[in-house]
């Protein structure tokens, strides 16, 4: 992981000098409400036969200067983070919620302390994580996720599964609460990517599904 403070003709490297952690960096976030805190995910989301898998979530509150470890140790592969600020009229009652997106088993939450202490929301079976998450512009308690069945094995590689379940593009209504399935194929479907859009009412999804099977344009 790099860090550029001239707009990109330099770049200064944060992780070489950090021996705890995971070579291998699999998503970065910045808190909104302070760009000196940052979150890395390590473990590579490309499922190859050489994947470097991670040894959790590390946080920084010095823009990169110094690390500490922030949990998930046993997660394996953290591809995205992303950040809310919970801001309130008084100063101690701020912190994040931080969301990650894993390759394998479950997607986890975490309470409002800024990734110190994390709670599972989301659970399918041991081969199936979230490949993506995005909040909705208009409502940050509105969270989408894509779920990706997947598995490497050292003679195959396993991308997708025929059940409904685990391969949905889920709508989550209420912190920390339950999520709602949104309709999508039948058949398989392996990595699913979410993109929602300013209208709520419009979500953008990419979805790796069978070679000749449309997507219903509803």
């Amino acid at each position: 992981m790099w860090k550029t403070i001239d707009g990109a003709p330099s770049w200064k490297p944060l992780w070489d000098d950090f021996p705890e952690a995971s070579p291998a960096v699999g998503a970065v976030a910045v808190a909104p409400s302070d760009p000196k805190i940052v979150y890395a995910g390590t473990g590579e989301i490309n499922i190859r036969g050489n994947v470097a898998t991670g040894n959790g979530l590390y946080k920084s509150t010095d823009a990169g200067k110094t690390w500490r470890f922030s949990g998930l140790r046993d997660s394996q592969v953290i591809g995205r983070i992303i950040v809310r600020s919970l801001r309130r009229q008084h100063r101690s009652r701020g912190g994040a919620r931080t969301y990650f997106r894993r390759q394998s088993g479950a997607r986890r939450v975490p309470l409002n302390d800024g990734g110190a202490n994390w709670k599972k929301a989301l659970y399918v079976d041991a081969k199936t994580g979230a490949s993506d998450v995005a909040f909705d512009p208009n409502n940050p308690k509105i969270l989408y996720a894509g779920l990706w069945q997947a598995y490497r094995k050292p003679w195959i590689m396993e991308s997708g599964g025929p059940g409904k379940r685990p391969l949905q593009v889920l709508r989550r209504r209420r912190a920390l609460a339950a999520f709602e399935r949104r309709g999508l194929p039948d058949g398989i479907l392996g990595r699913v990517n979410v993109a929602p859009t300013s209208d709520s009412k419009v979500i953008y999804a990419m979805i790796e599904a069978q070679e000749g099977r449309p997507l219903p344009l509803e």
